[in-house]
């Protein structure tokens, strides 16, 4: 079994240059994260990623809550910029 922890690529829906900036640096951010806590996908999680989303598959109930806990608003689907 494995804990989701979905992340949406907010910047889609924005037009915006300055607004989609800061939503890369931001994703930018989550990423390095989480991978600087849990390493490269493969060991703690996997990863399936859409056009979307990004959906980090956690091996470990608190290793996902903890990832949640990281990334805050970002990791709930419509979560601020």
């Amino acid at each position: 079994m494995t804990y989701p922890v979905k992340v949406t690529w907010y910047w889609q829906a924005v037009n915006h240059d300055a607004i989609e900036s800061r939503a890369v640096y931001t994703w930018n951010e989550i990423c390095a994260r989480i991978m600087e806590r849990f390493g490269l996908p493969g060991g703690k999680y996997t990863t399936d990623v859409t056009e979307d989303f990004m959906i980090f598959h956690f091996n470990d109930q608190e290793d996902a809550f903890l990832a949640k806990l990281m990334i805050g608003d970002y990791g709930r689907d419509g979560g601020p910029l």
